[in-house]
């Protein structure tokens, strides 16, 4: 009876070891999965902050684009009154040469130009 009981006991033992080995391999696949994961999440989690550093420097770019676009346009306004100005300014002058004059022959005016302006 002792030997069978024995016989039973070494059996359960041996039954409880394979259980054992067989859940810390199962734990072990689940860690190493579980890291695989973790990796995995921290790269797309770096290359979704890289993008959104790139997606605020592109914004900023832009806005710094349109700032200098605006600043150019108006010195392009400002530009274009002044060349304006200084052909109204030339024709009258010119008017004046010509109306000063006391010649007969007809008047050589400054012929001004006039652009797509």
């Amino acid at each position: 009876v002792i030997y069978a009981l024995n016989t039973k006991n070494d059996e359960h033992e041996a039954a409880i070891a394979t259980l054992k080995e067989a859940h810390e391999e199962e734990v072990q696949q689940i860690l190493s999965e579980t890291r695989e994961k973790i990796l995995q999440y921290k790269s797309k989690i770096s290359d979704e902050m890289d993008l959104k550093k790139r997606i605020q420097s592109l914004e900023e770019s832009m806005e710094l684009h349109e700032r200098m676009k605006r600043q150019a346009l108006a010195e392009f306004e400002s530009y274009r009154q002044r060349v304006e100005d200084m052909q109204l300014c030339t024709e009258a002058q010119s008017r004046e040469v010509c109306q000063s004059e006391d010649q007969n022959p007809p008047c050589q005016c400054i012929t001004t130009w006039r652009g797509p302006f």
